[in-house]
């Protein structure tokens, strides 16, 4: 008996039902019951840091900041916090010399050049005002050579017949604020206050711009930081090197303040970060980035204002004057005014002229005047040549050098001990002077 066997596709059936035989057979399998696949959960996705860092930090950097400050005026305030008295200013045109010469005598600053014998300096005000309320006293007195002693003295109605003495700190040649609270001699009204400087021998005039009464309240003292952080800073000499930032001496510089604010910051971001690493977020490296380019772009807009002010100081001083009327808006314009008439008074060039000053930066400038004479002058030793060295036809320009005398009847100059020369006086004018040697 024969068998037939059924053969299907591997594709199935046609579209019309019908069964299509395949060239290769294979053996019909029956259908397979269905069995439930096993359950597999989704994976959630992970959950981001919070971005904490964003608002935390700027948080604990203002927190810190306020910190300092606090810490700052309690260090700082003698007494209550808050004070009903107002700073007391006093100009130098109130002020007496009572020891020393008065060189210059401006609206701004007196110019003092201290006593011959002694190199003793002082000046004096009448005060009138109670101890209790004005702790602090601060004398704007500037050029200062290192070696200077400066004493604060005053008296008071509880004991008229005594004067009673404190020390007065010198940094960077500039006098600093005086707290005299702890001094039991503070007491009572004073009735007059004085500053008495000993400077060391042959020392340049100091230049004395005023006196303030301190009360030293919270408010005050802030007042005072942000003064001297606000100060406008006038070009110098060494401008081109470094600035300050604001006034000259500074109790709390703001570089500082900054920069010990950023680095506590830094210290507790980082210590929050390795506590609990998922609180912070991973944006805090560039949140401390922002934070310490902000603190720098805020120093740096200080001395962008700083700079337009000075553009608008020299456009007012130079601008659409001729070169000769700049040279006398200058600094130095009492010295070029001097050059200018000593150039007058000497004969054609060449001949030797010999340059003399205190400061540096005037035997310099002299020279450069005076030019094309065949100038002599020593930059970093305030020098004259010895007697021996010189020959009829010299000359001598001498500007605010002390310690050269002449005898006009007996025609006779001589300096620092040294044997005397015949010479004439040519040019006397203000602090300057032009000999020729005889």
């Amino acid at each position: 008996m024969a068998t037939t066997v059924r053969l299907e596709y591997a594709s199935g059936m046609c579209a019309d039902g019908a069964d299509i035989e395949s060239p290769h057979p294979r053996a019909a399998v029956a259908p397979s019951t269905d069995l439930p696949l096993p359950h597999r959960e989704t994976p959630s996705p992970i959950a981001p840091y919070p971005e904490r860092a964003r608002w935390f930090v700027p948080l604990v950097f203002v927190v810190v900041m306020v910190g300092l400050v606090a810490i700052y005026l309690a260090l700082s305030v003698p007494g209550r916090w808050v004070k009903s008295s107002q700073p007391r200013t006093f100009e130098p045109a109130v002020l007496s010399v009572t020891t020393g010469t008065v060189i210059q005598a401006g609206a701004r600053a007196l110019r003092v050049a201290p006593a011959p014998d002694s190199g003793a300096v002082i000046v004096s005000l009448k005060f009138g005002l109670r101890a209790i309320d004005y702790p602090g006293v601060a004398w704007d007195v500037s050029g200062l050579p290192q070696g200077t002693e400066a004493r604060l003295l005053w008296r008071t109605d509880v004991k008229p017949g005594r004067t009673f003495s404190l020390d007065v700190p010198i940094a960077a040649g500039r006098t600093l604020p005086v707290v005299a609270l702890d001094n039991p001699d503070w007491f009572g009204g004073v009735a007059g206050i004085a500053l008495a400087l000993k400077l060391p021998p042959e020392s340049a005039p100091v230049r004395i711009a005023g006196v303030t009464a301190l009360p030293l309240s919270a408010g005050g003292i802030l007042a005072a930081r942000w003064h001297e952080w606000t100060a406008f800073e006038p070009w110098t000499g060494a401008s081109i090197n470094s600035i300050i930032g604001g006034a000259d001496v500074q109790e709390l510089p703001p570089v500082l303040l900054l920069g010990l604010g950023l680095a506590l910051v830094t210290v507790v971001s980082v210590a929050i970060a390795r506590w609990r690493p998922a609180f912070l977020g991973s944006s805090l490296p560039a949140v401390l980035g922002i934070l310490f380019l902000g603190a720098w772009w805020l120093l740096d807009l200080r001395w962008e204002s700083n700079l337009l002010r000075q553009a608008a100081v020299t456009a007012g001083q130079y601008a659409g004057k001729s070169l000769e009327a700049k040279h006398l808006a200058a600094e130095d314009a009492a010295l070029y005014a001097f050059i200018e008439k000593a150039r007058a008074a000497l004969p054609a060039p060449p001949v030797r002229v010999f340059v003399a000053a205190d400061e540096h930066y005037f035997r310099g400038r002299a020279a450069y005047h005076l030019y094309p004479q065949n100038v002599f002058w020593t930059p970093d030793a305030n020098l004259l040549p010895p007697p021996g060295a010189l020959r009829p036809g010299d000359f001598l320009v001498i500007f605010e050098r002390r310690g050269v005398e002449y005898d006009r009847a007996q025609r006779s100059l001589r300096w620092e001990g040294m044997n005397p020369v015949a010479a004439e006086l040519v040019l006397a004018d203000g602090g300057g002077a032009v000999f020729r040697i005889l």
